[in-house]
């Protein structure tokens, strides 16, 4: 897996977490932990972790449900 785009902080979000999904830290039809979760994981805004989610379902890594969960999807090759 690659990295995705430039280098701002969204961006090393969501390219940790794709290493994680690449890994297999994070498992394909697994939930991700909400987003307020996951901005104080990295310490950064709640905007910002939106940010690198929609990185991440752009590059068909994951999909947005209902009431702010992230489900992940099958790895794009």
């Amino acid at each position: 897996c690659s990295a995705i785009g430039s280098l701002t902080n969204s961006s090393k979000i969501a390219n940790t977490l794709k290493k994680e999904i690449c890994n297999g830290i994070l498992l394909p039809d697994s939930r991700l932990p909400k987003i307020t979760d996951l901005a104080k994981r990295f310490n950064v805004s709640y905007v910002t972790m939106s940010n690198a989610i929609q990185i991440l379902a752009k590059m068909l890594f994951c999909r947005h449900l209902r009431r702010k969960n992230v489900k992940f999807t099958h790895l794009k090759k």
